[in-house]
C-alpha cells in the first residue's frame, strides 16, 4: 500500500476526528513533510480533508469518494475502484478470469444491465455500483438459492446501513416505499459436464441519491465504501460457507 492509501486508510479508520501529522508520521514510518504532500494529494483528488495546526488532519463526514484501499483494508479482499467503467460486472469477469476472486465499483456505469437486458441507469456518484467476482462450487439447481441469498443479503445490509430494510421484489430488485432502490444481476459460469455453478459474478446497483424517473433511493448512514465492504463480506460469507 503507498503512503497516500496508508493515510487515507488511517484517515477514514478516524473519520469525523482529528489525527496528528505526527502519529501518522510515525505510523507510516515517514516524514511529516511526507505526510503533507500525501494529504495534498488526496485533497486534489477530491477528498475533503480539514488540517488545524496542532490538531493534524481530519477526514470530512461528508466525503463519500470511492476507495480500493478504504474497501479493501475492510475486507481482505482484492478491489478495483473506477470513476466510469462500461459495466461493473464486465470488469469484474476479466479480472476474475486474470487475478481472482475480488470486488469491483464504480462512480458509474456507462452499459450497466438489468436482468431483462435493458439499460440499469448508473448517474455519476449518485449510487454504489459494484460487482463481486467469486469462485463456487453449487449446483444449478441451486440458482434460485444463489438469487434469493443475495438478494437476501444486499436487503439487509442496506437495512443495517440506513435503518430501514427494502422490500424483495421478484428476487433480484429491492423497493422502498414503492420505489426501485436495487437491482441485482447474477451472472455464472456453468460447468456443464457436472452441473455445477463454478463462478458467480453478481451485479449490485443501489442508488443511494434522487436519480428521478420514478426510482427511490436509500440514504446510508455510512459512506459507501463501508456499504461495499458489508455487502461483499456477507455475500461471501453466505455462499461460501
Amino acid at each position: 500500500m503507498d503512503l497516500k492509501s496508508e493515510i487515507l486508510r488511517r484517515l477514514e479508520e478516524r473519520r469525523g476526528e482529528y489525527v496528528s501529522g505526527e502519529e501518522l508520521s510515525a505510523t507510516a514510518g515517514v516524514t511529516r513533510q511526507a505526510v503533507w504532500k500525501a494529504v495534498k494529494k488526496l485533497t486534489d483528488e477530491g477528498y475533503i480533508i480539514h488540517s488545524l495546526t496542532n490538531k493534524g488532519y481530519m477526514l470530512d463526514g461528508k466525503c463519500d469518494l470511492l476507495s480500493s484501499s478504504v474497501i479493501s483494508s475492510q475486507t481482505g479482499a482484492r478491489v478495483y475502484c473506477y470513476d466510469a467503467v462500461t459495466s461493473t460486472n464486465i470488469v469484474a469477469r476479466q479480472k476474475l478470469y486474470n487475478e481472482g476472486e475480488c470486488v469491483v465499483a464504480a462512480e458509474s456505469q456507462t452499459m450497466g444491465r438489468r436482468k431483462d437486458g435493458r439499460q440499469f441507469i448508473s448517474p455519476d456518484k449518485k449510487g454504489v455500483y459494484m460487482s463481486v467476482a467469486l469462485r463456487l462450487n453449487r449446483t444449478m439447481d441451486g440458482a434460485d438459492s444463489l438469487r434469493r441469498i443475495c438478494a437476501q443479503t444486499v436487503a439487509e445490509c442496506i437495512g443495517h446501513s440506513c435503518g430501514n430494510m427494502p422490500e424483495i421484489i421478484d428476487t433480484d430488485e429491492l423497493y422502498s416505499d414503492g420505489k426501485k432502490v436495487c437491482g441485482i444481476l447474477i451472472e455464472a459460469n456453468v460447468n456443464l459436464a457436472t452441473k455445477e455453478i463454478t463462478e458467480a459474478i453478481i451485479g449490485i446497483g443501489i442508488y443511494t441519491a434522487d436519480v428521478g424517473q420514478t426510482l427511490g433511493y436509500v440514504a446510508s448512514a455510512e459512506p459507501r465504501n463501508a456499504l461495499i465492504a458489508d455487502i461483499y463480506k456477507n455475500i461471501k460469507q453466505a455462499l461460501q460457507e
